[in-house]
């Protein structure tokens, strides 16, 4: 049977959304007694799994019955990536949204002050006859706060180009699917040329 071509990102959301590889194999893992006196219970267990019984569910989360064998390799995959990597791709997964390299819309904050309390305050400054005069504000997102997004986006974005290249190089490992991709750009805030724009100096 033919291999369905998937973009490596909707692979990633079908794994986390409608398989839950990570919720599944964590559920059976902590179902699993551990110690030589519970070797048959054990075994009880594990024909039960096999057999498409839920045995625990994580967070009172639903937890299919069954895990498909190419969530269960697609995870593996993921558990290979350093760290921030593979945070990222697994939230992106789970909620489906890319990360937003914009670091938010273009906003003026007033500067902050912590009280005593801990709590923060807008500052203020006061004419000599304590009357408020103004409340000084910064451009926000800083400089750092995109540089921040970029960096998060480009993590993310190298982290499922590593991923078609780990399940690349063992073509049997996946049953059913053949991820291609990713269709997400790698610098989405680079703008490409307009079409028919003539280049300078011509």
């Amino acid at each position: 049977m033919a291999k369905r071509r998937i973009d490596i990102e909707d692979l990633l959301i079908w794994t986390y959304q409608t398989q839950r590889a990570d919720r599944v194999i964590r559920a059976d893992e902590e179902a699993m007694p551990s110690g030589p006196s519970d070797r048959l219970s054990a075994s009880a267990l594990r024909e039960l799994a096999l057999a498409g019984v839920a045995l625990s569910a994580a967070q009172g989360v639903y937890v299919p019955r069954s895990l498909h064998p190419d969530a269960e390799v697609v995870h593996e995959a993921v558990g290979m990536l350093p760290s921030k990597m593979r945070y990222m791709i697994v939230v992106s997964a789970r909620t489906g949204e890319r990360p937003d390299w914009t670091a938010g819309p273009v906003r003026m904050e007033p500067h902050w002050r912590e009280l005593g309390s801990g709590e923060l305050k807008p500052v203020v400054l006061y004419d000599r006859n304590r009357r408020p005069i103004m409340c000084p504000v910064e451009p926000r997102p800083t400089a750092d706060e995109y540089r921040m997004a970029r960096e998060n986006w480009s993590c993310w974005h190298a982290g499922l180009v590593r991923l078609v290249g780990l399940l690349a190089e063992w073509p049997d490992c996946l049953r059913d699917f053949e991820p291609t991709g990713p269709a997400a750009p790698a610098c989405p805030w680079l703008r490409p040329a307009l079409v028919g724009q003539e280049p300078e100096g011509a």
